[in-house]
C-alpha cells in the first residue's frame, strides 16, 4: 500500500514532507478537535472553519 501511494504521488508530481505539529498549529488544532467526532466535516472555505482554527491562521499571517 505504501509503495502504491508513493507511485501515485510521484506520477502526479506531488511532494510530501513532514513538519512538526508546532510548525502547523492550524492542522494540529483541527486534528485535536476531530477526536471523539463521529461524523465527517468538510471545510470548503475559511469562514466554515472552527473559530479556534481561524484564529491560528490569522496569527500566522
Amino acid at each position: 500500500m505504501i509503495q502504491e501511494t508513493m507511485k501515485i504521488v510521484e506520477d502526479h508530481g506531488y511532494h510530501i514532507s513532514h513538519c512538526f505539529r508546532e510548525a502547523n498549529k492550524p492542522a494540529d488544532k483541527l486534528a485535536s478537535l476531530s477526536h471523539g467526532v463521529e461524523e465527517i466535516h468538510v471545510f470548503n472555505s475559511f469562514s466554515s472553519l472552527p473559530k479556534q482554527v481561524k484564529g491560528l491562521i490569522n496569527m500566522d499571517r
